[in-house]
């Protein structure tokens, strides 16, 4: 692949916790996808990104998620995440084809062994409408187990497990309908009152694709307690 890097044909990616990249001059707009980086893996390093031996991103700290979807040149590629500053491995996806106009995730996490994991989850918005705002949930404590969501105070899904997305299909990477406006969105351990985490006015505008994020790690400390991070699906 010809590096367009993550800012390729003039998007600019901006991540949570690293800010803006400077966009690179690619010369005439070629075929794109789009990506989404979540660095979700609380034992592992900040990383490096790079698509097919080529370096594409600044050191992405733990806990860090895009703002908004990046272009990059459509094509054929694998993804390795590197330890920041050297070239140890952390984790990474087999090369795999990006279609144009294609939407992904990028998805940095540890298993519940504490192992580096890394996985490319493809992005289904063709069923948003403007009528409702959408989520989808994803669970990456991995020293945590089952926990249910609650949003304004109703039970949305229960016994989720600690990336229990990662091999349900479609299942849990889908984006769900919900009413749109200011929500309360609280997780808390399965069947019990005991609350882990939660957000306070979170804004969901119709038409809008949400993911909530539950990240971090029990017993952490600073930035790795356990918090919830909404992100919207926006180009």
């Amino acid at each position: 692949m010809t590096l367009k890097s993550f800012l390729a044909l003039g998007a600019v990616a901006c991540v949570t916790g690293v800010g803006c990249m400077k966009a690179v001059d690619t010369g005439p707009q070629s075929p794109v996808s789009y990506v989404y980086l979540m660095h979700v893996a609380p034992r592992a390093p900040a990383v490096e990104i790079y698509f097919d031996g080529a370096k594409v991103s600044d050191p992405i700290q733990p806990g860090a998620i895009s703002t908004s979807y990046s272009a990059i040149a459509a094509g054929n590629f694998g993804v390795a995440f590197k330890k920041a500053g050297g070239d140890s491995l952390v984790a990474e996806i087999p090369s795999l084809n990006y279609d144009s106009a294609g939407v992904y995730t990028l998805l940095l996490y540890n298993n519940q062994a504490g192992e580096g994991k890394a996985v490319r989850i493809k992005d289904n918005l063709s069923n948003i409408t403007l009528d409702k705002a959408y989520y989808r949930f994803f669970h990456m404590v991995p020293n945590l187990g089952k926990v249910d969501l609650y949003i304004d105070g109703s039970l949305q899904q229960e016994e989720r497990r600690p990336a229990d997305n990662i091999d349900s299909g479609d299942f849990f990477n889908q984006f769900l309908p919900y009413t749109y406006g200011y929500h309360t969105i609280q997780v808390k351990a399965s069947g019990k009152d005991s609350l882990i985490a939660q957000a306070i006015d979170v804004s969901m505008v119709q038409g809008n694709a949400y993911t909530i994020v539950l990240k971090g790690l029990v017993n952490g400390n600073g930035a790795s307690v356990p918090s919830i991070t909404v992100a919207r699906a926006i180009y």
